[in-house]
């Protein structure tokens, strides 16, 4: 019997099985290098972290799985020059064969299918040693940009981008320890994040549609069954918060250290708005300063938000961070090809 040396490229996997789980788009997947994807020990590492449907949790829908696999099997393939010694494993040739012969869904229904995604936190710059292992679970399509009049059910970048900025030691500093609120949260991915992952002493995810909403309270039980340090509620920005959560004191649950909030800028209508919502949030919920994350895809609108806190006396602070490329990334995963900046706000009318 020949026994294989421990694996010394273990790290690819890890890269590859992060990627897959949060369902990137196989074309940008980070196969390992041919020499170590067709060892045996790899291609069954492979299988049992990707396809064995009894143990992999959450699984990526059937057709994902079938345009990874087929780039697998191809690679392989490729790589093999001696058929005598090496072969494309048998548990990845039975996974490719039983879904090809399963029923799909049409490609419609597909389209607004949700699924549970695992999203990977980022360890290069953890404060507390390694990351590895630490994931957040959100149910979503990340193909689909509108459903049922919101853009809600699929984590965008501006979100990826502040996850990623709060891993690092000054980003958790802001969250170990403090009473967080999310506007505009969406899938809930940074509230259970911060939750979950950065010591946060409590959450409160918030959003206008109720479907998102009970989504978050689902996530949140697939993230931690046991925990209620996390809440969902509606808010309308422009109307009082009215949280369902009461705290100990039989007061509504109304104090927060921080807020946060990603790609809420994508409508100039909504400006006054969400300003408006950020006065409230300072003035009747003691905040002290707002986290936000902005892809700018139209400058002039976000422009016109600085400019409306100013006047509202808010003071806006660029944070000088910039998530490193895509092919450079360790985990939440996401594109930087149009450019997200991350601000701090904080009350300029304190006396």
């Amino acid at each position: 019997m020949i026994v294989e040396p421990p694996i010394d490229n273990e790290d690819q996997v890890d890269l590859l099985v992060a990627q897959y789980l949060q369902l990137l788009e196989p074309q940008r997947l980070s196969i390992p290098a041919d020499n170590v994807l067709k060892r045996p020990v790899v291609q069954q590492l492979i299988y049992q972290r990707m396809f064995d449907e009894a143990h992999v949790w959450p699984i990526p829908p059937p057709s994902y799985r079938i345009r990874v696999l087929k780039i697998l099997i191809s690679k392989l393939e490729e790589s093999i020059s001696n058929p005598d010694e090496d072969e494309v494993s048998d548990d990845l040739m039975r996974s490719y064969s039983d879904l090809i012969g399963c029923p799909r869904l049409a490609p419609f229904e597909e389209a607004r299918t949700l699924s549970y995604i695992r999203y990977t936190a980022p360890r290069g710059h953890a404060s507390q040693g390694n990351h590895k292992g630490q994931f957040v679970i959100t149910s979503e399509n990340r193909n689909l940009i509108l459903a049922s009049g919101t853009t809600g059910f699929r984590t965008w970048e501006a979100a990826l981008h502040l996850g990623t900025y709060l891993t690092t030691p000054e980003g958790r500093s802001l969250i170990e320890g403090k009473n967080v609120v999310e506007l505009g949260s969406g899938t809930g991915f940074l509230s259970m994040y911060c939750l979950k992952c950065l010591g946060a002493r409590s959450v409160t995810a918030t959003d206008r549609d109720p479907a998102l909403i009970s989504t978050i309270k689902d996530c949140a039980m697939q993230n931690d069954p046991s925990c209620n340090r996390i809440s969902a509620d509606i808010w309308e920005w422009g109307t009082p918060f009215q949280p369902n959560r009461i705290s100990s004191s039989g007061e509504p649950h109304q104090s927060f250290d921080v807020a946060l909030g990603a790609d809420l800028i994508y409508d100039r209508d909504l400006v006054p708005l969400l300003s408006s919502t950020l006065r409230e949030l300072f003035d009747k919920h003691k905040i002290k300063e707002f986290i936000l994350s902005a892809t700018l895809r139209n400058p002039a609108t976000f422009e016109t938000f600085l400019k409306r806190c100013e006047a509202s006396g808010l003071d806006c602070r660029r944070v000088n961070f910039e998530s490193p490329p895509l092919e450079s990334q360790d985990g939440f995963f996401h594109s930087t090809n149009v450019p997200i900046r991350t601000y701090r706000i904080s009350n300029s009318l304190l006396p």
